[in-house]
């Protein structure tokens, strides 16, 4: 059966460094004192090493019976050379032989005491059996000779009580010896077992930068799907940015024929204008000379009508009644078509009498025209949020703000801006505010416009107003705040146009 080395060593009564070397040079050059050991390699260590554990042993004996005569030691070399296990016979027959001589003869033993052959015998297969015995006729021969049997017998009580306390002395230095074997295997197993803690805490932190790398690789992997999917996205709009590129390429090229084309034309054309300028220069030129005689300036001036000033007057009574209205219409025949249908056009229009359309043609330097009918006015048509929209593009132009960025409002007030928006010298542009904000996108609308117009935080989201309104301010743009809950176009004219006219104002002071 296979045993421990440090039981071994138990078990031979020696220390554990002995046996470790001899293992050490039979066959097991790496031994600790927890390994175990073969059945074969353990029997032939006991043979080897029983000596040097019986020297041991003997020694140890002879120190705890120091005190005893010198004589007693007299023998114990033929004991340390025969060996407790081996006793001698001579020795056992001589103690015999010498108890016989010190014991009584028979006749004069005592009733009921064994004869004296029988207790020789008795002696002798003791001594035979027991080696504490034999230690004891080696140590106490003499002493037994000179005193007696009763004194014999008390030497040889002592000595093997001496003899137990010494066996028991050795156990317990066997049982020390594996408490001290004991005490190291707890020893190292502690420190294995701190080993092993302090193994587990790096185990621990490996296992925390493990799951840190691991998550770096997953985030590493979400980049490069991301960069691989806006890689590809790049790489289909540089391919559509291409063929628009081609695409405009080719637009140019058009262009530029057609630019050529209409330069010609446009030569041929004024050519043909100063043709008939001078055609009609001379063709006037004729006709005053024909109707020197017809002309209203002349006539007006021939009735003391010199200034400009006085002839309007004359012509807006003559006109205000209906009688000389016609007959000054009848009498005027000599006129110049062209002159009069771009004085119809560029100087007169058809105004109701609301004072924001009157406001509207004084600030178009256009001479109003009453209508009956709202409907026939040219700046409302008879709408009032029409009407408030051309005072706002009439009064945008003034200032010179065309392009116009509106956020949020409700869907049928960014329809009706759109319709009025047609035709009009102005660029509404109109944004919902429930699109995501994006920093850069916010940036490139307010640098596209001259006028931020914001609703109430009622009508629109507040965030997405702040947003708008921070960067306008930071670009120096115009910012309109329309008030009210209404939502409706009225109010976003009048808001915008006072605004507006006031910073124009301002501007101009």
């Amino acid at each position: 059966m296979k045993t421990k080395a440090y039981k071994l060593a138990a078990e031979l009564g020696l220390h554990e460094q002995p046996v470790l070397d001899w293992l050490r040079s039979n066959g097991y050059p790496n031994v600790r004192r927890a390994d175990m050991i073969r059945a074969d390699v353990a029997q032939a260590a006991r043979k080897a090493l029983r000596g040097r554990a019986r020297s041991g042993r003997l020694d140890a004996s002879r120190h705890m019976a120091a005190k005893p005569s010198a004589q007693s030691y007299s023998k114990a070399p033929a004991l340390h050379e025969t060996g407790p296990d081996t006793p001698d016979e001579s020795l056992s027959v001589s103690l015999a032989e010498l108890l016989d001589d010190h014991l009584p003869p028979d006749d004069s033993a005592p009733r009921g005491r064994q004869p004296r052959r029988d207790f020789s015998q008795n002696m002798q297969a003791t001594l035979a059996d027991d080696p504490t015995m034999q230690m004891n006729a080696l140590f106490q021969p003499e002493t037994q000779s000179m005193v007696g049997q009763s004194k014999s017998s008390r030497v040889v009580e002592d000595e093997l009580a001496r003899l137990a306390s010494d066996q028991r002395v050795q156990e317990l230095n066997v049982e020390r010896a594996k408490v001290a074997g004991l005490e190291r295997l707890l020893e190292r197993a502690q420190s294995e077992a701190a080993k092993q803690g302090q193994t587990l805490s790096q185990v621990e932190s490996l296992k925390t930068q493990m799951d840190a790398l691991l998550l770096e690789r997953t985030q590493l992997k979400q980049n490069l799907e991301q960069a691989n999917q806006e890689w590809q996205t790049l790489e289909q709009t540089c391919a559509e940015l291409q063929s628009e590129l081609a695409d405009a390429h080719s637009m140019i090229d058009e262009n530029e024929s057609l630019v050529s084309e209409h330069d010609s034309v446009l030569d041929d054309l004024n050519t043909a204008r100063e043709r008939e300028i001078a055609w009609r220069t001379r063709a006037l030129k004729l006709e005053r000379a024909a109707h020197e005689g017809d002309d209203l300036g002349a006539i007006f001036r021939g009735n003391g009508l010199d200034t400009l000033s006085l002839q309007t007057r004359a012509l807006r009574a003559m006109l205000a009644q209906e009688p000389t209205a016609a007959s000054l219409i009848k009498a005027i025949r000599q006129v110049e078509p062209s002159i009069l249908n771009d004085l119809f056009k560029d100087q007169l229009a058809s105004t109701c009498s609301h004072p924001i359309c009157r406001k509207v043609a004084s600030l178009h330097s256009k001479y109003p025209i009453g209508v009956e009918v709202d409907s026939n006015c040219v700046w409302c048509s008879g709408h009032h949020d029409k009407r408030w929209f051309a005072q706002l593009a009439v009064e945008g132009e003034r200032a010179g703000v065309r392009r116009f960025l509106v956020i949020g409002g409700r869907e049928e007030t960014r329809s009706r801006l759109r319709e009025l928006a047609e035709g009009q010298p102005i660029d509404l542009r109109l944004i919902g505010d429930d699109e995501e904000l994006n920093v850069g996108r916010v940036g490139s609308r307010i640098e596209g416009c001259d006028c931020l117009i914001l609703w109430n935080p009622v009508i629109s989201a507040k965030d997405v107003n702040d947003a708008y309104e921070t960067i306008a301010l930071e670009q120096n743009r115009l910012v309109v705040h329309v008030l009210g809950e209404d939502g409706d176009v009225v109010g976003f004219c009048r808001a915008a146009s006072y605004r507006i006219a006031r910073t124009h104002l301002f501007c101009s002071v």
